[in-house]
C-alpha cells in the first residue's frame, strides 16, 4: 500500500469510528528524525480524516530495542509528549511506548504489546458502539441492583462518581474509564436514569423528585401552598 498508485485508497483506513494505529519507530535513529517522520505521518492522517470521526488511537512501538533500552525508552516518552502537545485531542496516543525485541516472540515487549493492543481494542470497540449495549446492561442489571441495595440500607441514592465508575468497570467493561465513563453517564442522564452532579451521581431520578424535591417544596417551607390548597 506504500506505492503511489495506492495513495488514494489510504483514506479508507484513516476514517471511521474504530481506528488503531500501531506506529513503529526505529530507535536507532536520532530523536529529531523520529519526530519529523511521526509529525509528517500524523499530520497526513489528520488531514485525511473526517472531522466528526472519533480521534484514532496511536500506540508507539520501538524496534531495535535489544540494546540501550532505558535511553531509547526515555527518548520515545519524550517524542510522545511532543506529539501530544502538538496534536492535542486529534489523536488518543497511548501513554507509554513499547520497546520490542522482534527476534524473541516471547520477550517482555511482545507480551506487553499484545496486552496493550487488547486493552486499546476494547476501549475502541466500546467507544465506537456509542455505548448502547453498555447502557443497556447498566439500566437492566447494575442500576436496579444498586438501587435495591441502597433502599434496603436506607443510604439514599447518592453515590460517589468514582465508586460508580469502579462498579461499572467491574460489572460491565474495564474500558469504562475517564472520558468513556463520562459519555456513559451522559447517555444514562439523557435517558432519565441518573443525575450527574460532577463528583457524585444520583442513582434514581424518581428518588430525587419524591425524597428531595417534594419535601423541599412542601407546605411546611412554603405556607402559600397551604393557603392555595385550602382554597381548592
Amino acid at each position: 500500500a506504500g506505492h503511489a498508485i495506492f495513495h488514494n485508497t489510504h483514506s479508507l483506513f484513516f476514517s471511521g469510528a474504530c481506528i488503531i494505529f500501531a506506529y513503529v519507530v526505529d530507535t536507532s535513529l536520532k530523536k529529531g528524525e523520529i519526530l519529523e517522520d511521526a509529525v509528517y505521518f500524523l499530520a497526513f492522517v489528520k488531514s485525511a480524516r473526517f472531522v466528526e470521526d472519533p480521534a484514532p488511537h496511536v500506540i508507539f512501538f520501538g524496534s531495535r530495542g535489544e540494546t540501550g533500552k532505558k535511553s531509547k525508552l526515555a527518548m520515545c516518552y519524550n517524542v510522545i509528549d511532543v506529539l501530544k502537545e502538538k496534536f492535542g485531542d486529534s489523536f488518543q496516543i497511548y501513554k507509554e511506548p513499547i520497546i520490542l525485541d522482534c527476534r524473541n516472540r516471547s520477550s517482555e515487549g511482545i507480551l506487553v504489546a499484545k496486552a496493550v493492543l487488547a486493552e486499546v481494542k476494547e476501549i475502541c470497540i466500546v467507544g465506537a458502539s456509542e455505548v448502547p449495549s453498555v447502557c443497556q446492561k447498566m439500566r437492566q442489571d447494575v442500576l436496579p441492583s444498586l438501587r435495591q441495595e441502597r433502599n434496603k440500607s436506607q443510604a439514599g441514592m447518592f453515590m460517589a462518581k468514582e465508586d460508580l465508575e469502579a462498579i461499572a468497570q467491574e460489572s460491565v467493561s474495564k474500558a469504562l474509564v475517564g472520558e468513556l465513563f463520562d459519555r456513559l453517564l451522559s447517555y444514562l442522564q439523557e435517558g432519565g436514569e441518573v443525575v450527574d452532579l460532577s463528583d457524585e451521581v444520583i442513582l434514581e431520578v424518581q428518588w430525587l423528585c419524591s425524597n428531595v424535591m417534594a419535601p423541599a417544596m412542601s407546605d411546611r417551607y412554603f405556607p402559600i401552598h397551604a393557603v392555595r390548597n385550602a382554597k381548592g
